[in-house]
């Protein structure tokens, strides 16, 4: 076996190891919803100064973006579900094409 080989073999257990839990173990109360839900990757375009709004209040608090972005959009859901965010809309004319 090559030394990258070998390498790449001893990372297996770091990058490669199950994070989701056994079938059948015992769960913590209140996080059987959360252990079924796979985590997904999706990208989405917002402007600069968005962007780095979101680096700086990351970076203040020693979190990731991402970190910060995932706990934005859940409370902001929270609040929607519970009545509290409401999402306000502008007209936008466009044309329509024949």
């Amino acid at each position: 076996m090559g030394k990258k080989r070998e390498a790449r073999k001893g990372l297996e257990n770091v990058f490669f190891s199950r994070t989701e839990p056994e079938a059948g173990a015992a769960l913590e109360p209140g996080t059987e919803d959360k252990t079924k839900d796979k985590s997904v990757s999706r990208g989405i375009a917002m402007r600069q100064s968005e962007w780095d709004a979101l680096a700086a209040i990351a970076e203040a608090n020693g979190i990731s973006r991402n970190a910060l972005i995932r706990y934005a959009l859940v409370h902001f859901v929270a609040e929607y579900e519970a009545g509290g965010a409401k999402i306000e809309f502008e007209d936008v004319r466009q044309l329509k094409l024949p």
